[in-house]
């Protein structure tokens, strides 16, 4: 009797292990977290198109503007139709952010979304235009 009470135990033990687990997996791969970028790394704009090769260092005040805009916004999951490339791209030392081809208000950042409001979104094109970057570009 005493085993069958132990047996019982242990796999009440399991099982919850396992839910804990899947909730903390599930936690962990479906948190949203907020982009952060140092002000000491170096800005640059990557614009592989058509005829344009492009790998521009990005000015201090547009380096500025664009941290602005990109830093602290929270990242989901999603799969968006826009179009995006390492070849249309903003780099910040190893962290690389690719706005939408199309013109839509969202930035790729590893396997994760950037949602931008419209103005952001213009002003961060704008300060891209400046370095020979066109949209769209699909």
């Amino acid at each position: 009797m005493d085993i069958r009470n132990t047996i019982t135990r242990h796999r009440k033990h399991i099982i919850l292990f396992a839910v804990f687990a899947l909730i903390a997996l599930a936690f962990f791969w479906f948190n949203p977290f907020k982009v952060y970028l140092y002000y000491d790394s170096e800005a640059n704009i990557v614009f592989n198109y058509g005829k344009s090769s492009i790998n521009a260092e990005v000015a201090t005040d547009d380096a500025v503007a664009l941290r602005a805009i990109l830093n602290g916004r929270l990242t989901f999951y999603d799969e968006p139709s826009c179009g995006f490339t390492d070849d249309v791209s903003i780099r910040f030392g190893d962290k690389v952010f690719c706005p939408a081809c199309d013109g839509c208000p969202t930035v790729k950042y590893r396997d994760k979304y950037l949602g931008l409001t419209d103005s952001a979104n213009k002003k961060l094109r704008d300060i891209m235009g400046k370095y020979g970057v066109y949209f769209p570009c699909v």
